[in-house]
């Protein structure tokens, strides 16, 4: 695990007390084809399940062609249209962490972190 996502379940337990969160191993980790293209994290609280990406390491501005892997773009979206909307837990290096939905990246192609 990756010192962003640390600090993303961290971030996540102190605003979510008890959270059940589980990361989802990406192709990488699984080596399956199928994994390909899903968000990091799926948390379960308060009878909802919500869908995390986590994306670190750029300066303030978060790109949808740059940052985001063609599998992930077409997963996210499939998602969208059934109504799920990934959050994105973004760590610029300029100005810390901020969320956005995809969907807002995936319209307006790139978001500005504040």
């Amino acid at each position: 695990m990756t010192k962003s996502e640390t600090n993303f379940r961290l971030w996540i337990k102190k605003n979510y007390p008890g959270v059940f969160i589980k990361k989802i191993p990406d192709f990488k980790q699984a080596g399956v084809q199928a994994v390909a293209g899903l968000p990091d994290y799926v948390m379960f609280y308060n009878d909802k399940t919500i869908w995390w990406e986590v994306k670190c390491s750029f300066g303030n501005t978060l790109n949808f062609n740059n940052h985001f892997t063609p599998a992930q773009k077409v997963v996210f979206n499939k998602m969208f249209n059934q109504g799920v909307d990934v959050n994105i837990y973004a760590i610029s290096k300029t100005k810390g962490s901020v969320i956005f939905l995809f969907s807002e990246i995936m319209k307006k192609r790139s978001v500005k972190c504040h």
